[in-house]
């Protein structure tokens, strides 16, 4: 469970900052892919 939930929480941050890295500068989006 616990590891899940670190799993997820990476997901979430990778996804944050993919969203933000779209807004700032959308040919960087992909580093998070």
């Amino acid at each position: 469970s616990n590891l899940v939930e670190e799993i997820i929480d990476e997901t979430l941050d990778c996804a944050g900052f993919a969203v933000r890295a779209f807004w700032l500068r959308p040919e960087h989006a992909s580093l998070c892919l």
